[in-house]
């Protein structure tokens, strides 16, 4: 599964099968460093290009996170 950045609100999923879905804010995701289930309340690019996902006011990499959806 792969995320974009759309707007600050919300981001573009795509599955492997090439499947689109657009999730809004706030959303669930799971923190992979400790197992907690947090919600994005942001999103936003830092400028390097990465995809970062703001949680309790804080920015994060996107890569620090597992989105749990169905298509």
């Amino acid at each position: 599964m792969h995320a974009f950045f759309h707007n600050t609100q919300s981001i573009l999923v795509v599955n492997q099968a090439g499947d689109l879905r657009q999730l809004f804010t706030p959303f669930r995701v799971l923190n992979l460093s400790n197992g907690v289930w947090v919600y994005v309340e942001e999103v936003g690019v830092s400028k390097t290009g990465t995809l970062m996902f703001f949680v309790n006011g804080n920015a994060y990499p996107h890569s620090q996170f597992a989105i749990q959806i169905r298509f």
